[in-house]
């Protein structure tokens, strides 16, 4: 998929900046290098949690947000 979506900016990256729709190939390279920092950070620390095996943190989050899940789908 990551080519895919890179090829996509690619092709559209030259109609996004005529547009002049008030981005700025800086503001779209400061939000690519966001998104990679983020990306990567939440894939090491899923790694870290896998080879801890530290998943019981989630336990008690993942039912309060299933209950308010199904209270709001009522």
């Amino acid at each position: 998929s990551i080519p895919a979506v890179g090829g996509a900016a690619v092709l559209k990256l030259p109609e996004m900046l005529a547009r002049d729709a008030g981005a700025s190939l800086g503001v779209l390279l400061l939000g690519a290098a966001v998104a990679c920092v983020t990306g990567v950070l939440a894939i090491r620390t899923f790694v870290a949690m896998l080879r801890h095996r530290s998943f019981h943190h989630f336990a008690p989050y993942l039912w309060v947000v299933g209950v308010l899940f199904l209270l709001a789908s009522r």
